[in-house]
């Protein structure tokens, strides 16, 4: 999928190229840019009904660090804006996972350390500007599709489960009778989202090459697919892998903040904010690739601080 993504935009990229240079009306911007990303990724697993929740794994992201370019054009009234970011593999930050049995009792508390295996996001946007004195208008359509694998490693957490517990009963992990372990075995979880993005940006500008900007957005058509694999003692053949698949509409949020300054009427400086956030959206579970009764659930909260550094074509 990376590589067919990867070729849609170099192509398209070129053929945006021989027709900015065929006609030498367009204004072209290229910024290359450094980004601080913190975000909290849910994993759930529910009930039959999706009433009762099962199992929560939360993947953070305490921070993740990004570079990326991305490239403006602009032609009268019309605005697009192609670019992508890639994220620096590291350990970055921790995964809670959490189990509850049906009575509601909690059982299950761990506590591993996250690493970003690979991470990277590509995004294109559509609008019209509509100058009003000193603000500019901009309505938009939005498109971003995000890739992130996780290793969870390191772990260490409590079971209550009658089946680890010193009584032999099922008791709360934070039970005196709840059994520690010290070493568990990894976590990985892979994650394809895609958000469809309708919204508005507002660009004020109080004097000559510098501008400030707001947008909100919210997602018409939202799609999360997740791998997620649980490794067992080698020869066990415990291994197990689970398959999620959820899609919402009007779900998940964006908002946007950002400084603009252009020197010298060539060279452009950003610094720029986002927040991506939304409710828990429900889909199928796979266990093993087998199709299940049971629900899945994942939520999303990212916040983003970037600079961008540029040249005006």
């Amino acid at each position: 999928m990376k590589r067919r993504f990867l070729l849609f935009f170099a192509i398209f990229f070129l053929f945006l190229n021989n027709q900015i240079y065929s006609q030498n009306k367009f204004e072209i911007i290229i910024k290359p840019s450094f980004e601080i990303s913190l975000s909290d990724n849910g994993e759930y697993i529910f009930n039959t009904s999706g009433k009762r929740l099962v199992s929560y794994l939360e993947w953070k992201t305490e921070p993740l660090f990004k570079v990326g370019i991305e490239t403006e054009f602009s032609y009268k009234f019309l605005y697009l804006k192609l670019g992508g970011v890639f994220g620096v593999p590291r350990e970055c930050g921790q995964m809670f996972d959490s189990d509850w049995i049906s009575s509601g009792i909690k059982t299950t508390y761990s506590i591993h350390v996250n690493d970003c295996k690979s991470s990277f996001d590509f995004f294109s946007a559509i609008g019209c500007k509509i100058p009003i004195k000193r603000f500019e208008v901009i309505p938009q359509f939005l498109f971003n599709y995000s890739y992130d694998s996780f290793h969870a490693h390191n772990g260490y957490g409590w079971y209550g489960g009658e089946d680890y517990s010193k009584n032999g009963e099922n008791v709360p992990w934070d039970s005196e009778y709840a059994r520690k372990a010290s070493k568990l075995y990894p976590i990985d979880l892979i994650r394809d989202s895609f958000n469809t993005f309708l919204g508005v940006t507002v660009s004020f500008t109080p004097f000559k090459n510098f501008s400030i900007s707001a947008g909100t957005y919210i997602s018409f058509y939202t799609y999360v697919h997740s791998y997620d694999y649980h490794h067992a003692a080698p020869q066990s053949l415990n291994d197990f892998s689970m398959t999620e698949n959820q899609q919402a509409f009007f779900r998940r949020f964006k908002e946007t903040l950002s400084v603009y300054y252009i020197y010298n009427d060539r060279f452009v400086f950003e610094l720029s904010g986002s927040y991506l956030f939304g409710g828990i959206i429900q889909g199928e579970l796979y266990d093993d690739d087998e199709l299940t009764t049971q629900k899945s659930g994942s939520d999303i909260y990212n916040f983003n601080i970037k600079i961008s550094f540029g040249i005006k074509i």
